[in-house]
């Protein structure tokens, strides 16, 4: 076997490895990042996910329920579907809460599919405006959220 022919499979590997990186970095970069705003309060008990367009009008919506952890933090998840118009729509939202030492840290994820490209978004939690992201051209949309820490009462 020549010495070409044995870097063509390892060729290959480094494109492929290369290809699903740069696949998953261009994802992470359309991921919006931004803090939670601080009158957020405690998201341990959040029940209701709404995500609304310009206008207000809801265009997904879903209740968030407690899913099992192995450590102690606390995971909701709620599953979004659409009505009306975005009635194909779909999300899911994820919402973890962790406290230690007198303090809370809070992440909350959101991921959409089939709403409108290039459109701006906004979630809400329990009525409380936490963010905004915009849709890409497929009308898919991410939003990440965190809080700082802070001390809990």
């Amino acid at each position: 076997m020549s010495k070409r022919t044995r870097l063509i499979p390892l060729l290959c590997t480094l494109l492929t490895v290369g290809g699903i990186t740069s696949i998953r970095l261009v994802d992470t970069l359309h991921a919006q990042e931004n803090t939670l705003p601080a009158e957020t309060g405690d998201l341990s008990n959040a029940s209701t996910v709404e995500v609304k367009e310009a206008s207000g009008a809801v265009v997904l919506s879903g209740h968030l329920v407690e899913v099992p952890e192995d450590d102690d933090d606390l995971e909701r998840k709620a599953e979004l579907t659409g009505s009306g118009t975005s009635a194909k729509a779909t999300g899911l939202v994820e919402v973890e809460v962790s406290k230690t030492n007198n303090r809370l840290d809070q992440e909350v994820e959101v991921s959409v599919s089939n709403l409108t490209p290039g459109a701006t978004y906004a979630v809400f939690i329990d009525g409380r405006q936490l963010g905004t992201f915009q849709t890409n051209k497929a009308g898919s949309g991410k939003l990440e959220l965190d809080t700082p820490t802070v001390k809990t009462p």
